[in-house]
């Protein structure tokens, strides 16, 4: 009888934390081909304000060590639109690291940028969901 209310009680209690997950986002993500990756978050204004209706796409990081670069294919490259939240998902990403950019027009784009002031790099994995949460983006002055 104590065994069972014990097992009934860590059942309850995952239970209650999978309903009350971390997550920031809460844009559907439908599911990606086998294979390939999923990312999403929500993209802000240095005020918080969310950036909707705004391109976000993904650019492959290539070489190593010191000796690495990204390059942003704006006509076959994935990505993706936010929504009215600023949330954005992209599905059917190859596996690969990549710095997520946001386009503010035609040949301008704004990275990510991590807490060393450097382009934050993301790894995507096969068949995994890479949820990035609240990114805040400085915009340059128009």
């Amino acid at each position: 009888m104590q065994i069972t209310r014990v097992f009934v009680l860590i059942i309850s209690c995952m239970w209650l934390i999978a309903c009350t997950s971390t997550s920031t986002t809460s844009i559907e993500v439908p599911p990606s081909q086998p294979g390939l990756g999923l990312i999403r978050g929500r993209m802000q204004d240095a005020q918080g304000n969310a950036l909707a209706n705004w391109s976000v796409r993904l650019a492959p990081i290539y070489g190593s060590g010191d000796q690495q670069a990204y390059v942003l294919d704006e006509a076959g490259g994935v990505g993706g639109v936010t929504n009215d939240n600023g949330e954005f998902a992209i599905v059917n990403v190859p596996p690969g690291r990549y710095v997520i950019l946001l386009i503010v027009e035609e040949g301008v784009s704004v990275a990510i940028i991590d807490a060393n002031g450097m382009e934050k790099v993301v790894e995507l994995s096969a068949d995994k969901l890479t949820d990035i949460g609240t990114a805040r983006i400085t915009l340059p002055a128009q």
